[in-house]
């Protein structure tokens, strides 16, 4: 029997982080300022400016996924170079099931 060595875990989280943060940003900078102004317009409360969250603590969110995005990106592109270790498992069931 055949190990499967495809783990979407593995193979998925750089590219899932990179949608995280799209949406966490998409959220906290275009569509929470929006939603923020209608209720206060439809409530007739004063106006008061959105505060991004994600800028509270001078920001540090914005740093760490800055540092893990590309991070993950150069270690990528050095994997890519090199040949990933997946498609290095590919080649070895390839060749074993060619000697069999």
């Amino acid at each position: 029997m055949a190990y499967n060595r495809y783990n979407w875990v593995r193979d998925t989280w750089r590219p899932a982080m990179g949608w995280m943060y799209l949406a966490v940003c998409i959220f906290d900078f275009i569509l929470f300022p929006m939603i923020w102004g209608y209720a206060h317009i439809y409530t007739n409360m004063p106006l008061a400016q959105w505060e991004p969250i994600t800028l509270n603590g001078s920001g540090i969110f914005h740093v760490a996924m800055g540092a893990v995005l590309g991070v993950t990106a150069w270690g990528r592109t050095k994997e890519k170079m090199s040949g990933t270790v997946y498609d290095k498992y590919i080649e070895d069931e390839s060749n074993q099931n060619n000697q069999s």
